[in-house]
């Protein structure tokens, strides 16, 4: 069996860029919800008490994800596998930083990218469940007043959500690049003009055309503040991360006592503290929709479980449909995933891949069969795509029967 997993480009889901980065301190986005005690969090958690947990990797798992650790040069490596019948084991090896100071934890929080697109597109169903917006709501409809090209009045949510909007591939030839990782305002103002700024650019694909576009998804979560109210944060927070129960997410990168992002080259690799006010450790807070969530490793199990249809209060499998079920003749990218047909899924894996240039993470989930898995680095060198794609092919290998190539 060929386990075949980098078809796509890593490049194509890196969010971070390596040029125009300001030497300003990351400011943490404001309104962000209140993760008290409510009685949702009591419902959440007694959700989680009935349900399959996490469980620590077996050490030959742990042993040979340390060979893959040492043979890719990474600083810290972790991951997580979902399965129909067991617990999900955890496993990290490797160091919080690259003064080796620390060991990673299994409890530990990691950065995961452009994966955050998977998790805006599904509040977006959320969304669309509760009848708040659809994914046919047209740009104009949403924001009557708004100047904008006369090419986006007409693109929908769904569009925006499958990189097919005609937006721009390259975030940062938006204006101002530099100035808003350190914006002050409220989160929602600076999303709500970055938008209006987005919106007014000339299009420089045809509507339709695959073209990975972080603008685009900064746009989306943007229509949501619109529609709703509230800040995108505070909307993953209440609708996705409280129900099931992923109580150590947030947006940023990790605190100071987690792994830190590096930043990698052939020569060093810098350990990116999250509190220095000489360096930035991730993209604009604005951004967040398309790529500022960190996890823990079991909060990423429940996520996939969500997607695995586990969790119906919250999406049925019917309602997962519009973000899971698309016409791979029309490209691979839909409602925040990459479909890729794989033998061992017995049908369409989703995938996403996601950095900011200091961490680099993975998620495949196959719906027929019951399974995910989730991989982490906290170094995003030239080698982790090749790293965590091992990993993940030894997380197949230990739930299933015949090893995976």
């Amino acid at each position: 069996m060929t386990f075949k997993l980098l078809t796509v480009t890593a490049l194509n889901f890196i969010v971070g860029l390596s040029v125009g980065l300001a030497q300003t301190p990351v400011q943490s986005a404001d309104e962000l919800a209140s993760t008290a005690t409510t009685p949702a969090n009591n419902q959440a958690a007694a959700k989680l008490a009935a349900h399959p947990m996490t469980q620590p990797a077996t050490q030959e798992l742990t042993d040979k994800f340390a060979k893959i650790r040492e043979q890719f040069l990474l600083v810290g490596l972790a991951a997580v596998a979902v399965t129909p019948e067991t617990n999900a084991p955890l496993v990290a090896v490797g160091y919080r930083t690259s003064r080796e100071q620390h060991a990673v934890s299994a409890n530990d929080q990691w950065h995961i990218g452009s994966i955050t697109k998977s998790m805006t597109a599904t509040l977006a169903a959320i969304l669309v469940k509760e009848q708040k917006l659809s994914f046919d709501m047209q740009l104009q409809a949403v924001w009557p007043e708004m100047p904008m090209h006369d090419s986006y009045k007409t693109v929908t949510l769904m569009e925006l959500l499958s990189h097919r909007s005609g937006l721009t591939e390259d975030i940062a030839k938006t204006t101002n690049w530099n100035q808003r990782f350190f914006d002050k305002r409220p989160i929602t103002a600076q999303r709500s003009e970055w938008a209006q700024e987005i919106l007014a650019t000339t299009p420089e694909h045809a509507r339709g055309e695959y073209a990975y576009s972080n603008a685009g998804f900064v746009v989306a979560g943007a229509l949501m503040e619109k529609v709703t109210g509230q800040s995108w944060e505070a909307l993953m927070q209440e609708k996705l991360f409280t129900p099931l129960g992923m109580t150590r997410s947030g947006f940023g990168a990790p605190s100071k006592e987690a792994p830190w992002g590096h930043q990698t080259s052939f020569f060093s690799t810098k350990p990116m503290d999250p509190n220095a006010t000489d360096s930035i450790a991730d993209n604009p807070a604005a951004m967040g929709p398309a790529g500022t969530v960190h996890v823990s490793l079991a909060d990423m199990a429940q996520f996939i479980r969500l997607q695995l249809g586990q969790f119906p209060d919250v999406l049925t499998r019917a309602q997962l449909a519009p973000l899971q079920q698309a016409d791979l003749s029309k490209g691979d990218y839909h409602g925040g995933f990459v479909h890729l047909r794989r033998g061992w899924a017995k049908g369409v894996a989703l995938h996403h891949s996601g950095s900011n240039t200091f961490w680099y993470a993975t998620i495949w989930i196959a719906p027929e069969v019951g399974l995910g898995f989730f991989t982490a680095t906290n170094s995003a060198g030239m080698l982790a795509p090749k790293a965590l794609d091992a990993a993940t092919v030894e997380l197949l290998n230990s739930v299933q029967s015949k090893p995976a190539k």
